[in-house]
């Protein structure tokens, strides 16, 4: 009498899994002239914002280094009907804006162990090859 003898395989089961879902997240954009350098700064973060309007650099440059004429100041645009200096803002807070942050993930293997008949065995020492046997499909 022949008896079965088993095995068992590895069936992989590849999932996704979640670590932090999809975010809406607002932001502002900060842009500011720095008067040393002569250049605009675009930045997301408040910090650097904060630091600009509180330096020597950013916005109390005019005040510890006043200009001769108002022309002098690079953010000078003209004068009003009332003859006083206007200037461009020379910083801006754009926003807020929305922006899609999109999920983190990572794939794991959920898979299992399946069990299987490998080969049949007799007592006298023979063995044969269990087979799986394929349907005709005509």
């Amino acid at each position: 009498m022949w008896k079965k003898h088993t095995a068992q395989k590895w069936v992989p089961n590849i999932v996704t899994v979640v670590d932090k879902p999809e975010q809406t997240v607002k932001y502002s954009v900060y842009k500011m002239y720095w008067y040393t350098t002569g250049t605009w700064e675009e930045t997301r973060d408040p910090d650097g914002f904060h630091a600009w309007a509180e330096s020597k650099e950013g916005s109390l440059y005019p005040l510890y280094y006043p200009y001769q004429k108002p022309e002098d100041n690079p953010l000078f645009i003209g004068y009003d009907k009332n003859g006083h200096a206007t200037y461009t803002n020379g910083r801006t807070i754009i926003g807020p804006y929305d922006e899609t942050a999109p999920a983190v993930t990572h794939e794991e293997d959920h898979g299992y162990y399946e069990t299987y008949t490998d080969y049949y065995y007799c007592g006298c020492g023979a063995k044969k090859v269990a087979c799986k046997r394929l349907k005709n499909s005509g």
